[in-house]
Order: C-alpha cells, then sequence, then structure tokens
C-alpha cells in the first residue's frame, strides 16, 4: 500500500510557471489591444469612403469600444475615464 502511494506521486508533474512573465504578456497584450483599436477606425476612415456623419459614428463607436475594451483590461479611475472620453 505505501509502495503504491509512493509511484502515484512520483507520477505527477508540476509545472512552474514565472508570474513576472505571465505580467509582461498580459502588458504587452494589453498594448496590442489598445493600439489595435486605436488604428482600426484610422484604416477604415483611410479605406472607404464615407461621409462626414458616418465618419464621426464610425470614430465614437470606436472610443466607446476602446473605452470598455481598456475597463475591461486596465482597473480605471472616473478620472482615466473622463480623459480617455475626451481624448
Amino acid at each position: 500500500m505505501g509502495g503504491q502511494e509512493e509511484k502515484g506521486e512520483a507520477d505527477t508533474k508540476v509545472v512552474h510557471l514565472s508570474s513576472f512573465r505571465f505580467g509582461i504578456v498580459s502588458k504587452i497584450s494589453a498594448a496590442f489591444l489598445a493600439v489595435g483599436l486605436i488604428l482600426a477606425p484610422v484604416l477604415i476612415l483611410f479605406l472607404a469612403n464615407l461621409g462626414r456623419v458616418r465618419m464621426a459614428a464610425v470614430v465614437s463607436a470606436f472610443v466607446l469600444v476602446f473605452l470598455v475594451g481598456v475597463f475591461l483590461v486596465v482597473d480605471l479611475t472616473t478620472h482615466e475615464i473622463f480623459i480617455i472620453v475626451v481624448a
């Protein structure tokens, strides 16, 4: 009985992952997400031939999507939300 317990413990493998690397990966992915959300309306406006009202709607929609995306990824204060909306 004791031999089976030792054998079972020897078969399990524990993988230790670095929290520092997870922090770096999360920051890099958040940066890519932010840059993508910022550049997406620019590319849409550059490639599409839209009127002024539709251009404003595209930009407004992406500002709201950017605000929600950043709010979900990063802990924002009301001051930072105001800056994002005004920008």
